[in-house]
């Protein structure tokens, strides 16, 4: 389950939201890490950056792998966590399954502003405030419109 779990989230995210951005004529940046599980972006940079194009047509810039919690993340990740903590799963079909896998690993997962899993996704505007945090069960059309109410 939790295969197919992330094979459904990578297929949405990276389809619907590159065509989202693509079309706004917006910048989005890819930032690939092993944070969540040795399965997601295992390859090197350059193997994941062909994978992407050749698998999912993606135009956008990618960096290299970082961490995005614990004692090696990023400043930025530090930064727009602690400006847009976890507030929760939205109601998705895979909402218990992720719920339960991290209640297990870790009984106050949900207390802690921790990116949960890849595609948590920041708004940030043009001062730089973080307005928004979009978890990976958020519905596309959520984060568009986020998108589209600050521009």
């Amino acid at each position: 389950m939790i295969v197919e779990t992330i094979k459904w989230m990578i297929t949405e995210f990276l389809l619907i939201s590159a065509t989202i951005f693509q079309r706004m004529g917006k910048l989005r940046l890819k930032l690939t890490g092993n944070g969540f599980t040795e399965s997601l972006d295992p390859g090197t940079d350059d193997e994941i950056h062909e994978f992407c194009t050749l698998h999912y047509n993606t135009t956008f810039p990618q960096m290299k792998k970082a961490d995005v919690n614990g004692e090696n993340e990023l400043p930025l990740y530090k930064y727009l966590k602690s400006q847009k903590g976890f507030e929760g799963f939205q109601d998705h079909q895979y909402r218990e399954v992720l719920e339960k896998m991290f209640a297990e690993a870790d009984p106050e997962w949900d207390k802690k502003p921790d990116i949960k899993w890849n595609f948590t996704k920041f708004v940030v505007d043009r001062e730089g405030n973080v307005v928004a945090r979009f978890e990976p069960t958020a519905n596309v059309a959520d984060v568009e419109a986020c998108i589209k109410s600050l521009l």
